[in-house]
């Protein structure tokens, strides 16, 4: 409405001020050029009601983007403030102290994780933090014991390549952990990774990375202790990346390095002591070239190409050679 109405006093005065100071005598002018001087007026009123509905237009497309941007940044508080509130009741459940609602507090924190990507990191350090504290498994509860195996299936879980929500680009804090029955068998550690394992302790009937992927992640384990009778790095694919293994002692009675493919994965095995194990290898291949000069290795064991056997077993007529 005020669009015409400025439209028609535009108009008034274009009229006006053609013959201004005196008032116009239509008379003295012919049909054309009255017709003219219409014409004139009209197409000035045009425009000038194109420039005001033009800005009229804009600003409330201002108005819009303004009220949608407000909308947007509401739900996004909101969307926080969920995630802040279902962060603080999965950890109040992680502190419970019936293994049943601990059990339920890994999985909400698991879940919050998966939907939350600026606090996944959040999340996956309260899953190591618990994992960190003191564990002792001779004296734990059967119920303590399934909380943490089912804490480390689920991370296992979302390091693999097919997992729905994989959690790469993230830290893993795991130094100084009593780690049971590990397992991190086909999971693939992608570039972005960064794992440590310092001073842990790897206890349990075996401690598997069967069949893992090191595709450009960074894992270190220094000053750890394997005391599983089974450690196996079988299959392993040590494409890119980093496995540091720096001053760790091996008491497993062998470990296996059979069918791994070492690529330009940096495998450092500086000062490891594998003295009361036999490491074993493809044949034809060196293990010095592999660990390097400075460890402790009494005998190693080279295995065919073709042989698997799903506990370990060795090949018939095996026996492990000092190196």
């Amino acid at each position: 409405m005020a669009a015409v109405v400025a439209a028609v006093l535009w108009t008034a005065a274009i009229m006006w001020l053609s013959t201004w100071p005196r008032t116009p005598d239509l008379s003295k002018f012919g049909a054309q050029q009255r017709l003219d001087i219409l014409k004139i007026s009209l197409t000035a009123t045009a425009g000038i009601g194109g420039i005001v509905a033009l800005t009229v237009a804009y600003r409330r497309q201002r108005v819009h983007e303004a009220a949608h941007l407000l909308s947007v940044l509401s739900t996004a508080r909101e969307e926080v403030k969920l995630f802040n509130e279902r962060f603080g009741s999965a950890s109040k459940q992680m502190g419970d102290e019936r293994p049943a609602v601990r059990l339920a507090g890994v999985y909400a924190l698991a879940g919050l994780a998966d939907d939350w990507e600026a606090g996944r990191q959040a999340c996956i350090d309260v899953l190591c933090a618990y994992l960190r504290m003191p564990f002792v498994p001779e004296t734990a509860s059967e119920g303590e014991s399934q909380v943490r195996r089912s804490m480390m299936r689920v991370i296992s879980e979302h390091l693999m390549m097919e997992s729905p929500v994989p959690w790469h680009d993230v830290r893993f804090d795991f130094s100084g952990a009593l780690l049971e029955a590990v397992s991190f068998a086909s999971v693939h550690f992608s570039a972005g990774l960064l794992l440590f394992f310092d001073k842990c302790t790897f206890t349990g009937d075996r401690t598997t990375f069967y069949n893992a992927s090191f595709d450009g992640a960074k894992v270190y384990i220094r000053g750890a202790t394997f005391t599983s009778p089974d450690v196996s790095f079988e299959a392993c694919k040590f494409k890119s990346g980093e496995l540091v293994i720096e001053q760790t002692v091996f008491r497993a009675e062998q470990v296996r390095f059979n069918k791994a493919k070492f690529g330009e994965c940096r495998l450092l095995a500086s000062a490891a002591d594998f003295a009361d194990s036999t490491l074993v290898f493809d044949d034809g291949v060196e293990p010095r070239a592999i660990l390097g000069l400075d460890v402790a290795v009494p005998t190693v064991a080279f295995w065919p190409t073709d042989w698997w056997s799903p506990d370990g077993a060795p090949p018939p007529g095996s026996s492990p050679t000092p190196l």
